[in-house]
């Protein structure tokens, strides 16, 4: 089979963060995304944690191609937000974290 594999319509209960190597760079971002987790009633697991159900990256595009070379054919889905320079792999900016 080729392309996406189609995904079920569960919720998010579990994320798993892969963030920037720079950790003082996605300090505030990693609390905000803390608490709307917290809010939503999904809880946030160690990266490389058994069958997370979604994966945000916290970073850039060298941070996004580490996170989907690890989830690779895990049927994880990743989502970027932009904390590089570039950011052509994350589908969120900064600022829209939220």
């Amino acid at each position: 089979m080729t392309g996406s594999q189609l995904l079920s319509a569960d919720p998010v209960r579990r994320v798993a963060v892969v963030s920037h190597g720079k950790p003082e760079l996605v300090e505030g971002a990693r609390a905000r995304l803390e608490s709307l987790a917290s809010d939503a009633g999904v809880e946030i697991v160690q990266d490389g944690a058994d069958a997370p159900d979604l994966v945000v990256v916290l970073g850039g595009d060298g941070t996004m191609l580490r996170a989907l070379q690890r989830y690779l054919g895990s049927g994880v889905p990743v989502l970027g937000v932009n904390f590089g320079r570039v950011g052509f792999l994350s589908a969120i900016p900064r600022e829209e974290l939220e």
